[in-house]
């Protein structure tokens, strides 16, 4: 996600305890938008896995 670091930095490890003391309606928000995120990156992969195969069987 970082290809600039190596390794996770001190905001990282944060993160696990800074998200216990948000809002439930915040937490729930946050995790409905990494869903749909990686909902569209899956459909991404899928439509180009689908041109690259389909390129394929053309040439």
């Amino acid at each position: 996600m970082f290809p600039d670091r190596e390794k996770p930095g001190p905001d990282d490890t944060l993160k696990d305890t800074a998200i216990g003391i948000w809002p439930d309606d915040v937490r729930s928000r946050a995790s409905c938008l990494r869903k749909n995120a990686e909902t569209m990156l899956q459909q991404i992969r899928t439509d180009q896995l689908y041109r690259f195969s389909m390129s394929k069987d053309a040439g």
